[in-house]
């Protein structure tokens, strides 16, 4: 299954590679409109292009990496409501993680969250997610905000969804990922704010180290 997400990400990255190669002709076309004074015309396709389905979009998602920023985008995308993510950081550009396992994380992740920010009634729909580096030692946190009790000490055990079957693997298979690379995986609820935090060590690469 996670194989099937990676290849619609990835779909997803070559439709945006695609626009944006184009992204130069439609630029010398508005220039050539603007140039002679031909401002109807430049109007016209200015609107034809911004009708480009990936332009529609006022999610704004950039973590450094082209496969995730396709799966926090697709996620919010697929929201019933709106909802905000706010990000700080980046993925290091060589990390010891594998792609897969990257996706694994931060796909459960967003989902968990989008889904609980779709039950919010009276709180802002936010989600935060930052990305923290410390020499070769990488942190990922993100915080979702919660309107009812949630305890933390049986998350990955258990779910409080109807199909107790088919879910609950997501931060079972988190762990997994996790502690894949000898990291650690941890919730907090914090006024209000559902929070995850992973923590990996020697993962980052010397080149990727600022």
């Amino acid at each position: 299954m996670m194989k099937e997400q990676l290849a619609e990400q990835i779909r997803y990255v070559d439709e945006i590679r695609s626009v944006k190669h184009d992204m130069q002709a439609h630029m010398i076309v508005l220039y050539h409109y603007l140039e002679k004074g031909e401002f109807e015309k430049a109007k016209e396709y200015l609107s034809k292009v911004m009708n480009i389905p990936l332009f529609c979009s006022s999610y704004s998602v950039d973590v450094g990496h082209d496969v995730i920023n396709m799966i926090l985008f697709s996620a919010l995308r697929r929201s019933a409501v709106p909802i905000e993510l706010q990000t700080t950081g980046l993925i290091p550009k060589e990390i010891k993680i594998d792609e897969m396992d990257l996706c694994i994380i931060f796909s459960n992740l967003i989902s968990n969250s989008v889904e609980a920010c779709e039950k919010l009634v009276h709180t802002d729909r936010v989600i935060t997610l930052d990305i923290l580096r410390d020499k070769r030692s990488l942190v990922i946190v993100m915080k979702n905000p919660v309107e009812w009790e949630v305890n933390p000490d049986i998350l990955g055990k258990s779910t409080i969804k109807e199909d107790k079957n088919s879910h609950g693997y997501g931060l079972r298979n988190v762990q997994a990922a996790v502690e894949k690379y000898g990291g650690k995986l941890q919730y907090e609820i914090r006024n209000g704010l559902f929070l995850v935090r992973i923590w990996f060590s020697e993962v980052v690469k010397d080149s990727s180290i600022c």
